[in-house]
């Protein structure tokens, strides 16, 4: 089996530290507000907000109530949101898009369905 020169084998090492270098400087840690409400007629409990890096919990809304969540997440995400009330656990699929330049604002609404609506929308300057 051939042998690699030495100095490729140096510039295969540097390569990959370089490239663990720009990932971890490409992921950075953003945070973004969202306004989660309940507008259902029914109290709901451990609701889970979740994401690219992030998982949030609240434990309780009352009906018609809302709060204000704080996510930090990384690079590009959407939110995943699950929740009991009466006893069943309702999940709905990932909606929505914010990316991490901190410049977004959401809200996440349970409506009287039980279903979930999520919007971002960026923020003005």
């Amino acid at each position: 089996m051939p042998r690699s020169h030495p100095l490729l084998r140096q510039l295969s090492h540097t390569g990959g530290i370089l490239a663990t270098v720009v990932m971890v400087a490409c992921t950075r840690t953003s945070t973004t507000t969202v306004h989660l409400r309940n507008d259902s007629a029914e109290d709901i409990r451990n609701i889970v907000l979740s994401g690219h890096g992030f998982r949030v919990t609240t434990p309780r809304l009352g009906a018609g109530e809302g709060t204000d969540v704080s996510v930090a997440f990384e690079g590009e995400s959407d939110v995943a949101v699950s929740f009991v009330v009466k006893g069943r656990t309702v999940s709905t699929p990932r909606q929505g898009y914010f990316e991490g330049n901190g410049a977004y604002t959401g809200d996440v609404v349970i409506k009287s369905d039980l279903s979930v609506a999520a919007t971002f929308r960026l923020l003005d300057y």
